[in-house]
């Protein structure tokens, strides 16, 4: 487990981390890449990529997680949600 204050301690609280196989620990090690050294850790661990929309409640709403760090949500993706949440919590929202 990651230490409070570590750089990805709140990745490793929601369990957005992946752990690198030994084969790939060695293979970072070889190009002089201590994760452990870097994250004051001893497991060889990154963080993965993650996007939440949370409502004003609290409550999750949309998420997108994928341990290819390559694939992102598309931000006009993000931006539409956030749209949709606005325009639902304006028609709740009362009169006065």
């Amino acid at each position: 487990m990651a230490a409070i204050g570590s750089p990805h301690a709140s990745q490793v609280l929601f369990g957005l981390v992946f752990t690198l196989p030994s084969y790939l620990e060695e293979v970072y090690r070889s190009f002089g890449k201590t994760l452990d050294k870097f994250h004051g850790e001893r497991a060889y661990r990154l963080p993965l990529p993650a996007r939440y929309v949370v409502d004003r409640q609290g409550q999750i709403r949309a998420s997108d997680v994928n341990a290819d760090y390559t694939v992102r949500p598309d931000p006009e993706e993000t931006l539409a949600q956030l749209r949709r949440l606005s325009a639902y919590s304006e028609r709740r929202r009362p009169e006065t």
